[in-house]
Order: structure tokens, then sequence, then C-alpha cells
């Protein structure tokens, strides 16, 4: 979060800037034009930053302060929102996935929709055979929608691991453990936004905002059943071997 507000009247002409990085939130504010002073609070977790802050700006609101311009939801809020919810859930996938619709339901509605738009952006470019086979050899097979399961499931490990994976998808073999080899999966994530638009608004027409790219076509460069996946991921295949997978 990284919004700015300004207020002008009765001779003033001032500003108040809120942004939250992890669990800490930090007000800027002064007169327009210097550089003003400078706040910051650390709460136990990313969900409280969140809520004080809007508390906050609803006070400056009733004030008479202005959004300085409209609110944008990026890509680098979308990840900060990622990695506070694993931070505040230990990496739990499904409890992670419902953090970030609690974090979500704190928001305006269009970057509820931002953050559904980005998450399909994300899904989207991770549609590849290199992916599906890593998936295959994680989760011991892959069907169509365990795939996008799997891929939610890096999407929720943050930023590095998907960029890593995007590379190099047998990078993903350092998040693979005893206990969750074979259900790599979160297919919450896919609710997380739409739940807290349901929530917010009452109205059941989330994916409506959302326009849905179709898939690309994939060209397998591995098959079931032989050693393509083993030569092609040697050290993520010997991982899963010994894992039991």
């Amino acid at each position: 979060m990284n919004r700015t507000f300004i207020f002008r009247g009765d001779g003033s002409d001032k500003f108040w800037r809120v942004s939250i990085e992890d669990t800490t939130l930090t007000v800027f504010f002064g007169k327009s034009g210097t550089l003003g002073r400078v706040e910051s609070k650390t709460f136990p977790s990313g969900v409280e930053a969140e809520k004080e802050a809007n508390r906050l700006i609803a006070e400056k609101l009733k004030k008479g302060y202005k959004e300085a311009n409209t609110v944008i939801f990026g890509e680098e809020d979308f990840w900060n929102m990622i990695e506070r919810a694993r931070k505040n859930s230990e990496g739990e996938v499904d409890y992670q996935a419902s953090v970030v619709s609690e974090m979500l339901s704190e928001r305006p509605v269009a970057e509820m929709i931002e953050f559904g738009k980005i998450l399909n952006r994300l899904l989207h470019a991770s549609y590849r055979s290199d992916w599906w086979g890593a998936a295959y050899l994680i989760n011991g097979g892959c069907s169509d929608d365990g795939f996008e399961y799997f891929r939610c499931w890096v999407i929720l490990k943050g930023k590095k691991a998907y960029d890593e994976a995007c590379e190099n998808p047998e990078s993903l073999a350092k998040y693979i453990n005893e206990e969750n080899i074979g259900e790599c999966e979160a297919e919450s994530l896919l609710y997380a936004a739409s739940t807290a638009y349901n929530q917010k608004t009452g109205k059941s027409d989330f994916y409506d905002h959302i326009e849905k790219q179709p898939l690309p076509e994939i060209v397998f460069d591995w098959q079931e059943g032989d050693d393509s996946l083993a030569i092609k991921f040697p050290k993520l295949s010997k991982k899963c071997s010994a894992l039991g997978f």
C-alpha cells in the first residue's frame, strides 16, 4: 500500500501519505512541497497494519483530505501482499490464502479486481510444458486442474520463487519436503479476491470484471512413463525420488 492525500483550505496546503512494508506502517506528513515528517510503527502482523492504515485514511477523509490520484494496485503491491500473508501464516497455504482474502477485504473493490487480473496474468505466463513437468514430478502426477493449483502454490511461495521457476522450474526443489511432497497445490488462492469482493459488495459478478485470456497451446517436451523428466530435471527428480515420489 502506498497512498497520498492532500488537504487544501483555511490557508493550509499539506499532504499525508501512508505506506506499508511487511508489518511496518509508515506515515509521511507536512506542508506540500516539503519533505515533511515521518513516523513508523511495526505491528504483530500485516493484517493489523493494513487495518490501522485504513482507520487512519478514514480519519483523514472525514477531515477533508482528498486522495491525490487514483489508487493503482500493481504487481509490487500484489507480491507485497503475498509475502505479508506468507509470514503471517508460516507458509500454510490455505491459511495464507485466507489471510490474503482478509487483507483484500480492507481494500477498495478496484484493488480486489486488479489482484484478480494480476493473478490471471501470472497463471497464464506459467502455463508451460516445463512447469507442468515439474508439477508432475513433485505431485506424483498432474491433471489440468492440478496444474492450475500447483501454479497457485508456487505464487504463494513469493516473487523470488516464481521468478526463479520461470527461469528454471528445477529451482522448486528447495521448496519441497516430507510434509508437502505430493500435495503442492493451493486452489484456495483462486478464490481469495472473489471471496473478499462478494463479502464487500454482496454481488457474485467478480469474474465479469476479469478478462480471461485463452491459455496458450503447450507442446510437451517430456512424456509420462519414461526417463524424459529425470533427464530434464535431474536434481528435482532425485529429490522427489528420495521423498518417495
